[in-house]
């Protein structure tokens, strides 16, 4: 995506590019099951007035599962970012603190690969 400003003549600072998320769901009775991919465009087109830096596009997988039991419980399982892949949001952020483990002005990392479990009661 671009936008411009048309004083300076620079690229509009902090624009998400083109990103967005397919789906597919399995549902049955009680069981339910989920597997996302979300995805982003590179953002090339970035603010030179603010030194602001390019990012590269990305694509997650997540999965998840879930079975509800009487109506009132519901228990859920998922994987975050299967592929294991180290990528940054354009709009994630940027270090800004001096003497830790990312250089002054790198891109804050998004969550690795991670497993949650989840339970919700009804009552």
């Amino acid at each position: 995506m671009r936008g411009r400003n048309q004083e300076p003549g620079d690229d509009l600072y902090r624009s998400a590019p083109l990103h967005g998320m397919f789906e597919l769901a399995y549902e049955r009775a009680s069981w339910e099951a989920h597997l996302e991919w979300i995805w982003a465009d590179s953002q090339y087109r970035v603010s030179d007035l603010q030194n602001e830096q390019t990012t590269p596009g990305y694509g997650i997988l997540n999965l998840r599962v879930a079975r509800t039991f009487a109506d009132a419980l519901r228990v859920e399982a998922g994987l975050e970012n299967l592929p294991g892949k180290l990528y940054a949001d354009h709009l994630g952020g940027v270090n800004r603190v001096a003497g830790g483990d990312l250089p002054v002005g790198q891109r804050i990392p998004s969550a690795a690969r991670f497993a949650y479990v989840s339970l919700d009661w009804e009552f």
